[in-house]
């Protein structure tokens, strides 16, 4: 699986300060047995709905705030369980 990258936890946050919209992230992956043939099995994996807590927002707010919650959000969202459905 590639690496979450900050833009993630920038986006989500810029939505919250510019609209006020609650949202959830949940982390997705797709994998193929047989990327190249037609029809071949994939495993489609998601991660557990997370949402950031209103103190992530408040510190978010502050220059300093803004790394510290963005790499907790990404450490959290890099280690989600998730589930796992053969399609």
């Amino acid at each position: 699986m590639l690496p979450i990258k900050a833009g993630v936890g920038i986006i989500y946050m810029g939505a919250f300060e510019k609209y006020g919209v609650e949202s959830k992230i949940v982390v997705a992956g797709i994998n193929y047995f047989k990327g190249h043939k037609f029809r071949s099995t994939a495993v489609v994996e998601f991660g557990l709905p997370y949402e950031m807590t209103q103190d992530d927002h408040r510190r978010y707010q502050t220059p300093e705030g803004k790394k510290e919650v963005i790499n907790n959000f990404l450490d959290i969202l890099s280690k989600g369980n998730l589930t796992r459905q053969t399609v």
